[in-house]
């Protein structure tokens, strides 16, 4: 994916995460992106119809880096942040 820097309110600096979040945005298989600290830039939930659509997403993904993936067996607990 080749974009030019959009104007925006991201500083000089974070310009190698801009162009994630581009990308991201323009995958229909992602539909959740949450920024992390650690090993990990980012924690990416996607949804696959078949293996093709992940290969595709992690190639594309590729382009900028090393990819790692994990597939998600269950989700057990699911809480909601609670308000006030």
């Amino acid at each position: 994916m080749q974009a030019t820097r959009p104007a925006s309110t991201w500083p000089p600096w974070a310009w190698h995460i801009q162009r994630y979040v581009l990308l991201f945005q323009s995958l229909p298989e992602v539909l959740d992106v949450v920024r992390v600290t650690g090993e990990d830039c980012f924690v990416v939930r996607c949804a696959f119809g078949q293996p093709a659509d992940l290969e595709r997403v992690v190639d594309a993904l590729a382009a900028f880096g090393s990819v790692s993936t994990s597939l998600v067996l269950s989700h057990p607990v699911n809480k909601a942040v609670p308000l006030g």
